[in-house]
């Protein structure tokens, strides 16, 4: 074992195994939050999934309504005729009945563009509420896996304090004792006979 004056003092030790302890702590810690970032990434990745496709249909249906809409547009505007004929449907009121049927159509045309995108965005918040839902699960099931291990890494550093203190009293009791304890360790050693 060697000589007493090699080994290490009891505060040492002590100071030693609380350090390995704290590593350890850490380390569980840092366990704990790379399993969340873990169980996280599937979800994250889905998401970055269903974003990209959310804003390509989007995308899809916003050029598909401009299109339309210039098609559209172009047959409303053939429908003014031009020149001397032109001159004619002003004088004889024509003009003005086409303009207003062209505005009713736009119009009509606006607003069914308008149903189709709230139609697709409530669809597409549909889907990103049952993602959410389950992002939700998920930071729930972390939180209270979180809170655990707040609640033991507490409790462990409690009684570790606990103990320092215990063993801070024992020693001053320990001391108090050997002071008032006679040399002869206290023994009573029967009855002394003289002659």
């Amino acid at each position: 074992m060697g000589s007493p004056e090699a080994l290490p003092s009891v505060q040492e030790v002590k100071k030693s195994v609380r350090s390995l302890i704290t590593q350890q702590l850490l380390t569980f810690i840092a366990d704990v939050k790379a399993k969340h970032a873990k169980d996280a990434a599937p979800l994250l990745a889905e998401k970055a999934a269903l974003v990209a496709a959310q804003k390509a249909e989007r995308a899809r249906l916003t050029a598909a309504q401009e299109k339309r809409w210039q098609v559209e547009s172009q047959e409303r505007s053939d429908r003014l005729r031009s020149g001397l004929r032109g001159l004619l449907d002003t004088i004889t009121g024509r003009a003005r009945v086409v303009r207003d049927a062209n505005a009713l159509e736009a119009f009509r045309c606006a607003k069914r563009d308008q149903a189709q995108r709230d139609t697709l965005v409530l669809a597409q918040i549909e889907d990103r509420q049952g993602l959410q839902r389950r992002f939700d699960a998920l930071k729930k099931k972390q939180v209270q896996d979180r809170r655990l291990l707040a609640r033991d890494v507490t409790q462990f550093l409690r009684a570790s304090a606990r103990r320092s203190e215990t063993g801070a009293q024992r020693s001053e009791i320990d001391r108090s004792h050997e002071a008032t304890r006679p040399r002869n360790g206290g023994r009573n050693r029967g009855s002394r006979f003289e002659l």
